[in-house]
């Protein structure tokens, strides 16, 4: 189709060029051409009609390949961002209902989408400004993220100014600035003016928007999965980070399944899905837990030796050791002062888990030193499948001098649809002089 229309413009030149050279030869003058009613001014008019033409077509597939995102109720379908973003991929300028498509610009029906009305061709003053055609603005926890896009971007000068409501004083100003995204970090709670102006030599234009910082709940990815009988406090984080807790409330869509008490204790009774909420002070957030069955409590429950239940371990190297399925932490090795090396392995044949989709193990990984010491711990799952192919993820934790923390891993395999020969769970450690590390294998969930 491109082809097809490059080819019909030049024909349409050089026939147009013939025809002048024919008209000149017969004694027609230049000045009769081009006189307000002469044919050079009515082929100029054609060209403009052509060019608004093939703008609008241009739109209007757009817009009609989005009514029917609309008519098939896609799910990322929106009446904004989605709009925006495909007229943007097109190389079509947005500004509000507002398209410019080659210099022409029409006004759009958000709600069909379908164009409403053309605006005709912007000047050629109008093409030269720093305009912006883009001004998106984003929050991260305490965070405000400014996305811009600018027709003449090269060249620009772009200012991005933040004040705080009611005041007139800047809190940030940075000016001169070339880059189409900027940042501004941690912000206290309360409402913002954002200001950006831009400026080349033809002018300047300048766009401003309204946003409020809120008070943020964000749930840690440990969360997501647990075991049943398992209890422990959930895992979140609020921002800002001075803002006060003492309004924080807790439920469970499914308390049968998931139970949560006023201080975020999570206990999991039974298997299934429940959507944990956290309201503070108007804003909420939802962290959904899936209860799954834990090859521990399996084990636990069969009355059986690891050895009967075709399952090996070992270790070597390791200071402390325990092996106790009963309360889910299932294995507990490592090294508590010296300098020495220690792992160990724990092997799970392929009847426990061949036709399932996945497994989650959840991993503590304590690493300690001081003074001069340094320590190290690595957790891996490796699976093996009987055709010979072999896969891992891994974790690991390296601590340096003067350094004493607590951390904890959710490491994540999913299946690939083929049988399975062994599923192996290993961890290593290093300890230089007094230092300390050792590795939980707390539960393993499928």
């Amino acid at each position: 189709m491109k082809n097809l229309k490059e080819s019909k413009g030049i024909t349409l030149i050089a026939l147009v060029i013939t025809i002048i050279i024919l008209l000149i030869l017969a004694g027609t003058t230049i000045s009769s051409l081009s006189r307000e009613n002469g044919l050079l001014k009515k082929i100029q008019n054609a060209s403009e009609v052509n060019s608004e033409a093939t703008a609008r077509e241009k739109l209007e597939l757009v817009l009609l390949s989005m009514q029917s995102d609309k008519a098939r109720k896609l799910e990322e379908y929106n009446e904004n961002e989605y709009i925006d973003k495909n007229l943007n991929e097109n190389n079509m300028e947005v500004s509000g209902d507002i398209v410019t498509v080659d210099g022409w610009q029409f006004k759009i029906n958000r709600s069909t989408p379908e164009i409403e009305k053309n605006l005709g061709k912007l000047t050629k003053e109008a093409m030269l400004l720093p305009t912006i055609t883009k001004f998106n603005i984003e929050k991260s926890k305490n965070n405000i993220i400014v996305s811009l896009k600018i027709r003449n971007e090269e060249n620009s000068k772009i200012t991005y100014i933040i004040r705080k409501e009611g005041e007139e004083s800047d809190l940030e100003k940075i000016e001169n600035e070339t880059n189409l995204q900027h940042t501004f970090s941690n912000l206290d709670l309360g409402k913002y003016i954002i200001i950006v102006n831009t400026e080349n030599e033809y002018g300047t234009d300048n766009a401003t928007k309204m946003v409020e910082v809120t008070i943020s709940i964000e749930f840690d990815e440990i969360n997501k999965e647990l075991w049943v009988g398992a209890e422990r406090d959930i895992k979140y984080s609020i921002t800002p980070e001075n803002a006060s807790k003492d309004n924080l409330k807790w439920e469970s869509s499914n308390p049968d399944i998931v139970q949560i008490d006023e201080n975020g204790k999570l206990t999991a009774l039974k298997l299934g899905t429940s959507v944990i909420t956290g309201t503070l002070n108007g804003t909420t957030s939802t962290c959904t837990i899936e209860v799954k069955n834990n090859i521990f409590e399996d084990i636990a429950k069969s009355g059986k030796t690891i050895e009967e239940l075709g399952m090996n371990i070992s270790s070597s190297g390791c200071h402390v050791w325990e092996f106790n399925p009963s309360d889910m932490k299932g294995i507990y090795g490592g090294s508590w002062s010296g300098i020495r090396n220690w792992s160990w392995e724990f092997t799970v044949p392929k009847d426990m888990f061949n036709g399932k989709s996945s497994i989650t193990t959840i991993w503590n990984l304590y690493v300690g030193n001081e003074k001069w010491n340094y320590s190290t711990s690595n957790g891996i799952i490796e699976v093996i499948y009987e055709d010979g192919e072999k896969e891992d993820v891994q974790v690991n934790c390296t601590l340096p001098l003067y350094t004493c923390e607590w951390s904890e891993f959710v490491l994540k395999y999913t299946f690939k649809n083929k049988p399975i020969q062994t599923i192996t769970f290993k961890a290593f450690g290093l300890d230089n002089d007094w230092g300390a590390s050792y590795a939980t294998l707390e539960a393993i969930l499928y």
